[in-house]
């Protein structure tokens, strides 16, 4: 009876190691592995914007040609911003060159200067 008992309790002692074990063991299946992930492309930036199509009288216009300033500036402020530049293809690229004074704002003068100047395509 005794050999029996001890018997008993070996193989549950074993049975419950043997669980532990499997339990805190890494996983090696490839089912258990997570899947791996592809991170974005970096050579392309891109806007937030630019993948949205155009709309309004910018989309009209040829991207290698001026806009006129008033659709750009339809309040009469007498200048536009970076952010507002963006809104159009041609200015949204050469703001850096029209914005003369650096001063993060194109004025009607620099505009009608930087439009008219040889540096447009």
């Amino acid at each position: 009876m005794n050999n029996t008992l001890l018997l008993a309790a070996t193989f549950a002692l074993a049975v419950g190691t043997s669980y532990v074990v499997a339990q805190t063991a890494s996983p090696t299946h490839p089912a258990n592995t997570p899947p791996t992930q592809t991170p974005p492309p970096t050579d392309t930036p891109m806007s937030p914007r630019s993948n949205m199509p155009m709309t309004g009288p910018q989309s009209m216009t040829h991207p290698s040609s001026p806009p006129d300033f008033g659709e750009l500036d339809p309040t009469g402020l007498g200048y536009i911003t970076q952010q507002k530049a963006m809104s159009n293809q041609w200015l949204g690229a050469h703001f850096a060159g029209c914005d003369t004074n650096h001063n993060g704002q194109v004025t009607r003068e620099e505009f009608m200067k930087c439009s008219a100047g040889p540096s447009q395509p």
